[in-house]
Parts: structure tokens; C-alpha cells; sequence
């Protein structure tokens, strides 16, 4: 069930995240981090997507693979704004959240 509900927030989240992050570019956040958004959720999608086509199949190793990869794409979707709201470092400015999305 959990892996369901994983898939179906993928399929939600990646392509909202980047909507959200095109809407904050017009209100002054950099191009850059509407690239980075975009090229985390085409990433998140597809290894998700890999995955869920191997389940599909009936593979038992390949859909393992594929869903850890999908994992840590989505711990570097979500890193940044970790990094950047526990330690403050979103309050200063672009340049430094710039820095934290790439890094």
C-alpha cells in the first residue's frame, strides 16, 4: 500500500514542484532553480516510472534498483529546501539559495 501511495505522490509532486518553482521564478527567484526543479522531477518521474514498469512485468530484482534510485532523487528534491529552511540560510539571498539547489 505504501509503495501505491509513493508512486501515486511522485506522479503528483514532481510536476507541481515544478509548476510552484516556475510561479516563484516571475516573482523574482532565478532561472536556475526552475531548470533544477525540472531536472529533479523528470529524474524522480522517470526512475519512478522505470520502476513501475518492471513491477508491471512481474521483475522482482529490477523494480528494487530502480525505487532506491527513485529514493535518493527524491532525498536531493527535497535537500534543498531542508538545508535551506533548518539552518536560516533561505532568508538571505538568491544567490546563497542558488547555491544550496546545486550543491
Amino acid at each position: 500500500m505504501l509503495r501505491r501511495i509513493y508512486v501515486a505522490g511522485v506522479f503528483v509532486a514532481a510536476p507541481l514542484g515544478v509548476y510552484i518553482q516556475y510561479f516563484k521564478e516571475r516573482l523574482g527567484d532565478s532561472r536556475s532553480f526552475t531548470v533544477a526543479a525540472a531536472v529533479d522531477a523528470v529524474l524522480l518521474v522517470g526512475t519512478t516510472a522505470a520502476a513501475l514498469v518492471f513491477i508491471l512485468k512481474g521483475k522482482i530484482q529490477q523494480p528494487r534498483q530502480w525505487m532506491t534510485r527513485s529514493f535518493a532523487v527524491a532525498l536531493v528534491f527535497l535537500e534543498g529546501r531542508v538545508v535551506g529552511g533548518l539552518t536560516g540560510w533561505d532568508n538571505l539571498d538568491s544567490h546563497a539559495n542558488e547555491t544550496i539547489v546545486w550543491v
